[in-house]
């Protein structure tokens, strides 16, 4: 997805003097899915606890950056998979009493929206 993105926003830029970044934040846990609202404006979405740690790790995720919680990084220990993370300063989130730990994924290049890709 990033390197895709890093083409994308730089034909944006060039065609359209737009900055654009991209930045993914990675949650597991239980969901609630479905169409949630009222008769007369009905969504589909999803909500809860797992939800919201993601969207916070999204908005703290720079452009060209992956990050995910412990929570995953946990899951994927357990199935052996090493994507070589790299551990980041606990994520102190509103409404929650202790810190979430965090991890970026390290990636060869990183994404410049205004120039070719460079080594990192």
């Amino acid at each position: 997805m990033l390197t895709s993105f890093g083409a994308l926003a730089r034909s944006w830029k060039e065609r359209y003097q737009i900055e654009a970044g991209l930045g993914i934040g990675i949650n597991e846990g239980d969901v609630v899915a479905g169409n949630i609202g009222s008769s007369a404006y009905m969504s589909y979405t999803i909500i809860g606890d797992t939800v919201n740690i993601a969207a916070r790790l999204c908005q703290r995720a720079r452009a060209g950056e992956m990050l995910f919680s412990g929570t995953l990084k946990q899951s994927l220990d357990a199935r052996g998979v090493d994507v070589g993370a790299t551990l980041l300063p606990p994520l102190q989130l509103r409404g929650r009493s202790h810190p979430i730990d965090i991890y970026c994924v390290p990636r060869d290049t990183r994404v410049h929206v205004s120039e070719a890709p460079i080594a990192a």
